[in-house]
């Protein structure tokens, strides 16, 4: 039982790696990406692609194309970045 945990948890830090990946390609690309494009980007299936995009409650912004409209914790945080790097 302990394997299993130990897999368990490698899958969830796998999951959360390729799902913060996925948040920094949408970012990216303000145009959108389609679920085949990130499937290549990240090396996963087309399912967990799809999985991802819903996950990150993406925007679609024409046919299959989706993007992640930022959050205000992502706006808050850029703000800070840009406001200690005006302060160097």
């Amino acid at each position: 039982s302990d394997i299993k945990a130990e897999d368990n948890m490698g899958h969830a830090k796998n999951k959360t790696k390729k799902l913060l990946e996925a948040k920094k390609l949408y970012l990216l690309h303000a145009d959108g990406i389609t679920d085949i494009e990130l499937s290549k980007l990240l090396n996963v299936d087309r399912a967990s692609a799809y999985r991802y995009r819903t996950e990150l409650n993406t925007s679609m912004v024409s046919e299959g194309k989706y993007t992640l409209v930022p959050s205000g914790d992502d706006v808050e945080l850029a703000n800070a970045v840009i406001k200690r790097n005006d302060n160097k």
